[in-house]
Formats: structure tokens, sequence, C-alpha cells
């Protein structure tokens, strides 16, 4: 009975979608109230309910988002405010190591790892996400565990400590979105959202990322005839 209401509800907040924000807003109480109340289990060691649109939250590429900057990409939220949303692709990692490509920047930071394609914007600007379980003074937290580094700055005041070179994901360019514009491809089907964690944010084969949260999102919403990636915005 409440999946049966749960696909009537989100049919008519999916139909008002084109009223603006009035759709936009009715989708996401709907969907937020439905979710509260929905008993439907996920894998084990998985939050039960999804998050909001916010920093340190994944976005998922639906299966159908074919556009070749995004596709099957998987995406760390490292900013989301009244300016738009800018994120790191964590699964993109290319053949080239990091020593290689940047061996100044290797020299300060042990890296062992290979470089990282973070997004189609600034291609030539870096940044690095750091795994620690002691906070970083001069870094961005962007969620528990996940820091930034992206200004010259905070690369020099840098403190390594016991930092494992296998906890460094080097990244040239990174994703943007303008105020709206992330919102908008949510409502149209292009992205789930989920939570992120330093185990899915450093996995040591990232080609494996994207498979493995495309099944856990995908089952959890598979009892929703027609269901489809804007019903995890909640």
């Amino acid at each position: 009975m409440l999946t049966w209401l749960k696909g009537k509800l989100l049919i008519i907040a999916r139909s008002m979608s084109g009223t603006g924000l009035l759709g936009f807003t009715l989708l996401c109480a709907l969907t937020h109230s439905i979710n509260a109340a929905d008993q439907d289990t996920v894998p084990s060691g998985h939050p039960m309910h999804n998050p909001g649109l916010a920093e340190g939250v994944l976005l998922i590429a639906g299966k159908k988002l074919n556009d070749p900057n995004f596709e099957k990409t998987v995406i760390l939220i490292t900013e989301f405010d009244s300016k738009g949303t800018a994120g790191l692709v964590i699964n993109r990692r290319t053949k080239i190591p990091v020593a290689e490509a940047l061996p100044e920047l290797q020299k300060m930071i042990p890296i062992l790892d290979h470089l990282y394609i973070g997004g189609p914007v600034a291609v030539n600007n870096i940044n690095l996400l750091i795994k620690s379980e002691t906070s970083l003074a001069t870094a961005k937290q962007v969620t528990n565990g996940i820091y930034l580094i992206n200004t010259l700055a905070q690369f020099n005041q840098l403190v390594l400590d016991d930092i494992k070179p296998e906890n460094f994901r080097l990244f040239s360019g990174f994703a943007g979105w303008a105020p709206g514009q992330l919102e908008s491809e949510l409502i149209r089907g292009d992205w789930y959202l989920w939570h992120a964690s330093t185990e899915t944010v450093f996995n040591p084969v990232p080609e494996n990322i994207w498979h493995e949260l495309i099944q856990i999102v995908s089952a959890k919403w598979v009892k929703l005839r027609g269901a489809v990636p804007w019903t995890s915005y909640y």
C-alpha cells in the first residue's frame, strides 16, 4: 500500500515540476514525508534514507545520463551555496602518476596514486582530497574524515604528520553548476544523491565505485513502478 501511494504522489509531484519552485518544493516535501514512513531496507552498512543536496554528499550519475563529462561518474560535492555547486569526480583515475604530472608537488606530498580527472571545469586547477581521522586546521572539512585543499597557501601550510600516501587523492579540474542548475538536473532524473564515506571516496579500486553504488540506489527504488533518479532527492 505504501509503495503504491508513494508512486502516485511522486507522479503528481513530477507533473508539477514544470511549474518551477512550486513543483520542486512539492517534490521535496512529498518524497521527504514518504521516506520518513517507508521501511524499505537497503544493503547492510548503508543509512536507511538518502541525504539532501549539501556539501559532503555524493552525486551518482543515472544510467541514462550520457554526457561524456559525467557518464557513469560519482561526484563528491565540495561546495554548495547561493553561488552554485562544485564537486570532484572521484572515480576517474588516469594512468598518469602524480610524480610524472607534478614532480614538484610529489616532492612536497608523497602521493603514490595516479592523477584523477575531477571534472571539466578549470582543468589546470589542482584539488587535493585528504583522508584524516584528526582535524586539519589548514584544510576545509567536506564531511567526516575528508578534507579539501585547493589553494597554494593551504598546500604550503599542510603538515603531513601520520597521513599515509594512500590517503591522498589529487584532482585536475572540478565539476561546477550555476545556482539552480543542479536542482533542475535532479528533477530531470540525471542524478541520485547518496551518503559519502571515506571508504567510498578513497576506494582503492575507483573504477568500481559507480557500479557498486548504482546497484544500491537502483535496488532502493525498484518497487516503484517507473522509478526515476530524482526520487532520491530526500
